[in-house]
C-alpha cells in the first residue's frame, strides 16, 4: 500500500530555493509514496495523509499563523508530523499555545540553523536539533573551478521584507561591481526567481556585467556556480546552493535566515547585513579575503555536509520506519 505524505513548502512559485529543498527531501522518502504538496491554501479535510512533513523554508512562526493552524489541524487528527530543516520566525515571548502543542507533539523537529534552534530553546522547546538546510545536501558531478575569473552575484526582489531597501542594495551592488571589474575579474548577475530581474536590470550597464537568465534547473544552477570563483548572494538559497556546490560564498544577509544558514556552517563571518554602511566595499574586501581562505571555507563546508548528511539520512530512515508502521 502506498504511503500518503503531505509536504508543506512554498512550491510552484518558480523559486529555485524552495524547489531545491523539496527535491532533496523527496530523495529520502519511500519511492512508492504519494506526495501532496501544499502551503497556505485551504486543506482538503476529506483527505488525511499518513504523515505531514514541514519542509525547508522559513515556515514556522512561533506566534502562530495560518501555516501553524493548518499543520495543527493535521496533527490533531493523529497525523505524525516532522519538521525537516525548517526555519523559525518569532521569539519565546510570541509562542502561542497552538504552536507549543504542535511542537511538543511532533515526532521530530529538525531546524535549519543555530538561530532557529535558539528561538525554540528560548521558549522551552528542547527536543529540536540543527540538521541544516535540505538543499545543502544536493550535489552534481561537475568539478569546481576555484581559479575561475568569474564572480557570480545575486540580488533581487524581497517584496520590501529586508534590512534596508532593494534599491539601496542595487546602489551598493554598482559599487561592488566596479571594484570587482577594476580588480580584473568578470561579473555575472543571476536571479533565483523571475521577479529578481526587476532589480538586476537596475544595475548600471556601463560596468560591463553579464546577466544570466532565470532557469528552473537546479543542477544547471549548481554547475554554473561550480564554474565561479565566488558567489555573492542576497537570496538565501543562492548561497545554500553555492555551498552545496562547494563554491565559497559571501551572503548579502537581507533577513536573519541568511545569518542562520551561514552560522550553521561555522561561516558567519562571510555574511553581511544588507543595510550595512559601505556594503559594496565590505563585500569586495570579503571577496579578496576569500581568495586566501578558500581551502578553509571549502573544508568547513565539507565538514558540515558530512554532519548534516548523516542527520538527514537518520531522519529519512526514521520517517520510512514510521510510514511502514502506519
Amino acid at each position: 500500500m502506498r504511503s500518503k505524505i503531505a509536504y508543506m513548502g512554498w512550491l510552484g512559485h518558480q523559486n529555485i530555493g524552495d524547489e531545491a529543498c523539496f527535491t532533496a527531501i523527496k530523495k529520502m522518502l519511500p519511492k512508492e509514496s504519494d506526495i501532496t504538496c501544499w502551503d497556505i491554501n485551504p486543506w482538503n479535510k476529506k483527505f488525511r495523509p499518513d504523515m505531514s512533513i514541514v519542509g525547508g523554508g522559513t515556515l514556522l512562526d512561533l506566534g502562530g499563523d495560518c501555516r501553524v493552524n493548518a499543520i495543527a489541524d493535521l496533527r490533531g487528527n493523529a497525523v505524525p508530523t516532522v519538521f525537516w530543516g525548517t526555519g523559525v520566525l518569532g521569539n519565546g515571548k510570541q509562542l502561542s499555545a497552538k504552536t507549543a502543542a504542535l511542537l511538543n507533539s511532533a515526532e521530530f523537529i529538525g531546524v535549519r540553523g543555530p538561530r532557529s534552534l535558539s528561538r525554540l530553546l528560548s521558549c522551552g522547546i528542547e527536543s529540536a536539533s540543527v540538521i541544516g538546510d535540505p538543499a545543502f545536501l544536493l550535489t552534481t558531478a561537475r568539478a569546481n573551478s576555484y581559479k575561475s575569473d568569474t564572480v557570480a552575484i545575486n540580488i533581487g526582489d524581497a517584496r520590501g521584507n529586508l534590512w534596508g531597501t532593494e534599491k539601496a542594495v542595487v546602489a551598493e551592488t554598482n559599487v561592488l561591481i566596479k571594484r570587482i571589474t577594476d580588480y580584473g575579474l568578470r561579473v555575472v548577475l543571476f536571479p533565483m526567481w523571475p521577479s529578481d530581474m526587476r532589480y538586476i536590470n537596475m544595475v548600471d550597464k556601463k560596468v560591463g556585467v553579464i546577466i544570466r537568465p532565470w532557469g528552473k534547473s537546479i543542477a544547471n544552477m549548481m554547475d554554473f556556480m561550480k564554474s565561479c570563483r565566488l558567489v555573492i548572494g542576497m537570496k538565501l538559497h543562492s548561497v545554500v546552493l553555492s555551498a552545496a556546490s562547494r563554491t565559497p560564498f559571501v551572503s548579502i544577509a537581507y533577513r536573519e535566515k541568511c545569518l542562520d544558514f551561514a552560522e550553521s556552517l561555522d561561516l558567519g563571518g562571510w555574511a553581511v547585513k544588507s543595510d550595512g554602511k559601505h556594503l559594496g566595499n565590505k563585500l569586495f574586501q570579503l571577496l579578496k579575503e576569500s581568495e586566501r581562505y578558500t581551502p578553509n571555507i571549502v573544508d568547513k563546508i565539507t565538514n558540515a555536509y558530512h554532519v548534516y548528511k548523516a542527520a538527514h539520512d537518520n531522519l529519512g530512515a526514521r520517517v520510512r520506519k514510521l510510514l511502514k508502521e502506519e
